[in-house]
């Protein structure tokens, strides 16, 4: 089911990037689009917002993350939270039991109409319609 985010008829998603520009970026992208979009810097910050709220339905990671977590350790956290998942990176190809059922990898540079509907779709996947 489609969760809100923070802002009512928003759908939340939380996008964890350490790039300080591209994570800004991809937020302020979101946003645009019509999404609750919350930035994080890190896999271990990711991981506690993930425990601790509901709010997010979908979720877009970097796989190279500082912290004692990486990309795939919050990918495999939204996925047991029933989350739509996005995992992008410049730095390597992950091979598909890398990542959980359902997500979608992207290669950086990531072209900004590709991931909105790349999101969109993930997130009607996940609400069973």
């Amino acid at each position: 089911m489609i969760k809100g985010g923070r802002e009512e008829g928003r759908i939340g998603v939380l996008v964890v990037e350490d790039e300080p520009l591209l994570l800004l970026a991809a937020v302020d992208l979101l946003t645009e689009a019509g999404f609750a979009a919350v930035g994080i810097g890190s896999a271990d910050e990711a991981l506690q917002m993930l425990r601790g709220s509901d709010q997010f339905s979908g979720i877009v990671t970097d796989i190279d993350l500082p912290g004692e977590a990486n990309g795939f350790g919050v990918a495999w956290c939204a996925h047991n939270l029933g989350l739509a998942i996005i995992v992008v990176s410049g730095g390597m190809t992950p091979s598909p039991e890398l990542l959980p059922p359902g997500s979608v990898f992207m290669a950086k540079p990531v072209d900004d109409n590709d991931l909105i509907s790349t999101l969109r779709q993930s997130l009607h996947q996940i609400d069973g319609c």
